[in-house]
């Protein structure tokens, strides 16, 4: 018997490149800010040759994209 996505197993990838929209079936996957992300690695490096801080950190948010690819648990 073949798996059928989702009812037998979801797959869930992580990035959200543009391909995870035209495969089929569409593929759930985790949306990161890529944008925010740039933006926080320069501002820490800005911080980090300025003062030589080397302890900041910073958390960012992220989305689950909820596509065809993934279903609820069925037991």
């Amino acid at each position: 018997r073949q798996l059928e996505l989702p009812a037998d197993l979801s797959i869930v990838g992580f990035d959200d490149s543009p391909s995870a929209q035209v495969v089929w079936p569409q593929l759930t996957t985790v949306h990161q800010p890529v944008a925010e992300m740039g933006s926080a690695a320069i501002e820490m490096l800005i911080d980090l040759l300025g003062e030589g801080d080397k302890g900041s950190s910073r958390m960012l948010g992220f989305e689950l994209a909820i596509r065809e690819s993934s279903g609820p648990v069925v037991r």
